[in-house]
């Protein structure tokens, strides 16, 4: 009967302390917690380069000839070819070409220059109007994004990249991003000197995605 009595002591003992761990790893990151699941994109390298691999420059890139990049990520062809085939089916080019594929606005003290990628994906170069020798200083995309899409969950993002993050309200001075809706979220991570947002619709679906140089920003 002691000996039965001292077993279930220990057992209990046991399992308490068992308890209070469980109930102290509640505090920790849920970045650090959260199931990983394999990706086919490292975006924590990616992002840490300044990159966005659907999208052919980079954060910090000299601003001359993103134009040009845009354009031919949207037409498919460069505008020398572009124009070239005007001329071969009879049409003169006028020098507007570009303004029907990109789309160039002033907010903020911010030019924002956007396309579509041709794939249902809207890309957009930020860079500071009264120093646009710093580069481009942010790249955003509404659509796909470092393997992810509009169908993509929160929770999947949160498993498929490397890194502490910061959940949020979606709150964003971007104002060609649409406005967030109530329970609209965002996660936020930071790689070097760059930093990753995420934008999350009131499903928990990405609708955005931007990537920064604190720096420029």
């Amino acid at each position: 009967m002691v000996k039965t009595k001292r077993f279930l002591g220990l057992f209990l003992v046991s399992v308490l302390c068992f308890g209070l761990c469980a109930c102290g790893s509640k505090g920790n990151n849920s970045s650090d917690t959260a199931s990983k699941v394999h990706h086919s994109v490292d975006v924590a390298k990616l992002a840490g380069e300044g990159k966005i691999p659907e999208v052919d420059f980079l954060v910090g890139d000299p601003v001359d000839g993103v134009k040009d990049v845009l354009f031919k990520m949207s037409t498919g062809k460069t505008y020398k070819e572009f124009t070239d085939e005007m001329k071969a089916q009879g049409y003169k080019p006028t020098g507007k070409e570009y303004d029907s594929y990109i789309v160039t606005t002033k907010q903020n003290g911010r030019t924002v220059m956007s396309a579509n990628d041709g794939d249902y994906s809207q890309i957009y170069c930020i860079f500071n109007t009264e120093n646009e020798k710093s580069g481009i200083a942010a790249i955003a995309m509404k659509g796909n994004a470092y393997g992810f899409d509009g169908n993509t969950l929160k929770s999947y993002v949160k498993a498929a990249v490397d890194g502490k993050y910061k959940e949020t309200e979606a709150q964003s001075d971007l104002g060609f991003l649409p406005k967030a809706s109530e329970g609209a979220t965002q996660l936020s991570y930071e790689f070097g000197m760059y930093r990753l947002e995420f934008y999350f619709s009131s499903y928990d679906t990405l609708s955005a995605t931007v990537l920064y140089d604190k720096n420029l920003w």
